[in-house]
């Protein structure tokens, strides 16, 4: 009986070690596995990241190639007397018209500093409060406002209108002028 016993015992312990050593095989294969799916998943999220930031400045690139080409037309419009017959309106005349155009430049330029990030909040008060003190900027500003509320879709359009039209009340104030609210 000793013998059949230790045979049992041998026999025993050998499927217990074959079955320790599949589970400890089963177990690493698992945490391999895991590791493998934590690295799809980093560098998935990686990708992801990478996908937003160059579509991020995919966007940026074709927003200041716009910028380029609107402020080349109006370049155009406030040298060319043709360009400025062609988009005079409301008896304006070429020198108004012109002037007009200008001061759009300037202010189209510092919506697309703000719009691509090139200038904070506070920089754009600083931005809005010096234009505003033109006192070319400050009529054009009047006249053009509606029309720039309309066209303004983004969140940070909307946030450049609040802060012109700030600087504009603040400024027109300071100066006695009559703005859209007094009129």
């Amino acid at each position: 009986m000793k013998l059949s016993h230790a045979i049992a015992f041998a026999a025993g312990a050998t499927v217990f070690a074959s079955l320790s050593a599949e589970r400890r095989h089963q177990e690493r294969q698992d945490l391999a596995d895991k590791h493998h799916r934590e690295a799809i998943q980093h560098a998935t999220e990686r990708h992801g990241a990478e996908a937003a930031l160059s579509r991020l400045q995919h966007q940026q690139r074709l927003q200041l190639g716009i910028a380029a080409l609107h402020q080349r037309l109006l370049a155009d419009i406030a040298t060319d007397p043709q360009h400025q017959e062609i988009w005079a309106k409301d008896d304006r005349s070429a020198e108004q018209m012109a002037e007009y155009v200008r001061v759009n430049r300037q202010i189209s330029l510092t919506q697309t500093f703000y719009e691509l990030g090139l200038c904070d909040l506070d920089e754009l008060g600083v931005r809005a409060r010096a234009l505003m003190e033109r006192p070319a900027v400050r009529p054009f500003w009047t006249v053009t406002r509606a029309f720039r509320s309309q066209e303004s879709q983004s969140p940070e359009s909307r946030e450049f209108m609040e802060v012109l039209d700030y600087a504009h009340v603040t400024i027109s104030a300071q100066t006695s002028e009559k703005t859209p609210a007094d009129a």
